[in-house]
């Protein structure tokens, strides 16, 4: 068969290319190795209670532009609930419950100086410490250079920030922007995602809660979409090889046999899964044999149903603790009249974590659940459910970084899509979306 555009793999960034490159009039295919779309972002029913759960509990910011430019695109906006006043809730065993505030009656720099000045998790000394590290991403700009070489654990040093400051504040903040334990991640990169989420406008340090389940959100509606603009979907299609011929990709060879022809091809897949398709198609640049360099980070989330409430926030931060975020499934999918309660709970940058085996996980989760919450000790727990996802984002250190790669290669008519792509972001949703809008627009560029 032919195509104007193949895109290889159906997760986030594939669904973002196909969905932009459809408002033109070139004729798309996607495939995609399994039998649905959304890649690591999907939902299912949770068989004993019925309940529409996530493969991985998510939230969105306010600065997830793209994001929210493809959930407009594919008419999913309503499916979001925007906080009204922005704040992040904290927990600690030394400070208990605290909420970071941000105002939107102020400009963002005087906002921050008063949410940092008014929050209770930390002592007066801490606090003054976070107002010299907010100084400098405020200017983030002129001094790239000189973290684009240290982990988070590296920066802070540099600002004498406790022990405290960094359990109780930093630590559960960073790993779950960048799913990395702090002496292993990107400095640089989460200093980019403060700055683009807490320096720039209120409305963008919103937390934004889905109402649906992430197959509903991200997937559904766009289906429907390919189906009205004839974007064909091929499912259960793996592809294993180039045939190349110079510096262009005369068609690609599925896994079934099938050969697809394209005159232009966006690969979306893992950087793994890239690396092996070069090789087998004979693909000797430098750039490719990098991808070895990835390594991954797992994130395990476990589900608890109470026969009581024991929470009424709609989430938590948590310092000192193995767990780091919990979420109140009631209050975020509506659940408001249920006198049970479902809280999802998750530990992110979980490598060591992840050959621990269900029940053990489940008694980790609720030893510290009843430290948090003293309801938890007369509540009984109904069911768990735990999701461990090994490979849920690649590991973004500061040695990976250049091996990141651009939309564009040195192969002609191949471009590149993905959270692990060059979008200049941790592994997050918005950059999966971002290099997908990237790639696409390449594409049409080369159209006109």
């Amino acid at each position: 068969m032919k195509t104007d555009v193949l895109i290889i793999g159906g997760g986030l960034s594939g669904l973002a290319a196909a969905i932009k490159l459809s408002e033109s009039n070139l004729k798309i295919t996607l495939v995609e190795s399994s039998g649905k779309l959304g890649g690591r972002t999907y939902s299912f029913q949770h068989k004993e209670t019925g309940d529409i759960i996530d493969n991985g509990q998510h939230i969105l910011a306010g600065a997830y532009s793209n994001t929210l430019l493809y959930l407009k695109k594919i008419g999913a906006t309503h499916f979001l609930s925007f906080q009204k006043n922005p704040h992040i809730n904290f927990w600690s065993a030394k400070y208990g419950f605290s909420t970071f505030r941000i105002s939107k009656i102020f400009p963002p720099s005087v906002s921050l100086f008063f949410a940092v000045l008014l929050f209770s998790g930390l002592s007066f000394r801490d606090r003054v410490n976070l107002l010299r590290i907010g100084k400098f991403i405020s200017s983030l700009h002129e001094n790239e250079k000189s973290i684009a070489l240290q982990t988070i654990s590296e920066w802070l040093d540099e600002f004498h920030q406790s022990e405290e400051a960094r359990e109780y504040f930093w630590k559960p903040l960073a790993i779950a922007v960048m799913n990395e334990e702090m002496h292993k991640a990107s400095a640089l990169l989460f200093a980019r995602a403060l700055q683009h989420t807490l320096f720039r406008s209120a409305s963008n340090a919103q937390m934004i809660f889905p109402r649906v389940g992430q197959t509903e959100l991200y997937v559904d509606n766009a289906e429907k979409i390919f189906s009205e603009r004839s974007v064909l979907v091929k499912k259960h299609t793996e592809v294993v090889s180039y045939k190349i011929n110079g510096d262009t990709i005369q068609r690609v060879q599925c896994k079934s046999g099938e050969e697809i022809e394209a005159t232009n091809i966006i690969s979306c897949v893992p950087s793994n899964v890239l690396h092996t398709i070069s090789k087998n198609s004979g693909i000797q640049q430098k750039e490719f044999d990098d991808l070895m360099e990835f390594t991954t980070s797992a994130i395990i989330t476990i589900y608890l149903w109470l026969d009581s409430i024991i929470m009424n926030e709609e989430f938590i931060g948590v310092g000192g603790k193995t767990i780091q975020w919990i979420f109140n499934r009631n209050k975020i999918m509506l659940f408001l009249q249920r006198e049970t309660q479902c809280i999802a709970v998750v530990m992110s940058g979980a490598n060591e974590l992840i050959a621990l085996d269900k029940e053990r996980l489940v008694a980790l989760c609720s030893s510290e659940l009843f430290a948090i919450f003293p309801s938890m000790n007369t509540a009984r727990i109904l069911h768990t459910f735990v999701i461990k996802e090994k490979r849920a984002t690649f590991s973004a250190t500061p040695s990976v970084e250049k091996y990141r790669m651009n939309t564009l290669t040195t192969i002609e008519n191949l471009y590149l899509a993905g959270d692990w792509t060059q979008t200049k972001l941790p592994a997050t949703i918005e950059g999966a979306v971002q290099s997908g809008f990237e790639a696409a627009q390449k594409i049409l560029e080369k159209k006109m």
